[in-house]
């Protein structure tokens, strides 16, 4: 009745009963991975076709003139779309019973594994 009722599911420890009645806590080794972080993936880096470091007239430059009037709306509307993301991770956060810091600590870590997760 005791595990039914305390123990939770997919926990990587569960409560066990031995013969004399005595509880002790057994190790999941298929979830003893749980909760830790995520490896770290490699970061993609760019190819440098200017080896020797030195600016010339066709080198990139970046300059608030090179966002041409789309580019810049697509980026406004990003912004407002995460924007809504947060806000729903906030309401979800606060729907848990979460206030102040705890609240928005749940809140960035539902939207950061929201943007992982879907690429966004």
């Amino acid at each position: 009745d005791y595990s039914r009722k305390y123990v939770i599911k997919n926990s990587p420890l569960t409560v066990g009963v031995d013969s004399k009645g005595k509880f002790n806590l057994i190790e999941d080794p298929a979830l003893v991975s749980l909760g830790q972080p995520l490896p770290e993936s490699p970061i993609p880096v760019k190819s440098v076709h200017n080896t020797n470091h030195v600016i010339t007239q066709n080198s990139p430059q970046n300059s608030e003139s090179e966002l041409t009037a789309d580019k810049k709306r697509e980026i406004a509307s990003y912004i407002q779309e995460m924007a809504k993301l947060y806000g729903f991770c906030l309401q979800q956060a606060e729907s848990l019973g979460a206030i102040d810091e705890d609240r928005r600590a749940i809140a960035t870590t539902l939207f950061i594994s929201a943007q992982k997760k879907f690429a966004l």
